[in-house]
């Protein structure tokens, strides 16, 4: 019974130090959800005959693989690209 006590009050401590943190996580995940759906509910709402001129069919990512990967990819090096900014102390001048 100790050991359960012992847990609740680790991770209480752990929320009480870092609910900041937690709560942007929570909304830049939410963001990205409703982000992520309606992406997916207007390419479900393109016309058939549009299909022709774009990468994928109307159940996303079916065919295009390849598109979401490169999605992925920019995301990822946006990311490093802020946090090298943020913390790495990268300003424009001389070495």
């Amino acid at each position: 019974m100790d050991a359960i006590k012992n847990l609740i009050y680790t991770l209480l401590e752990f929320a009480r130090t870092n609910y900041v943190k937690i709560i942007v996580i929570s909304v830049i995940t939410f963001i990205g959800i409703v982000i992520y759906f309606a992406t997916t509910s207007s390419l479900k709402k393109l016309k058939t005959k549009n299909f022709q001129y774009y990468p994928f069919d109307t159940f996303f990512p079916h065919s295009g693989s390849w598109s979401v990967g490169t999605f992925l990819l920019i995301i990822l090096c946006l990311g490093l690209l802020f946090i090298f900014l943020s913390k790495g102390s990268l300003y424009p001048g001389p070495a």
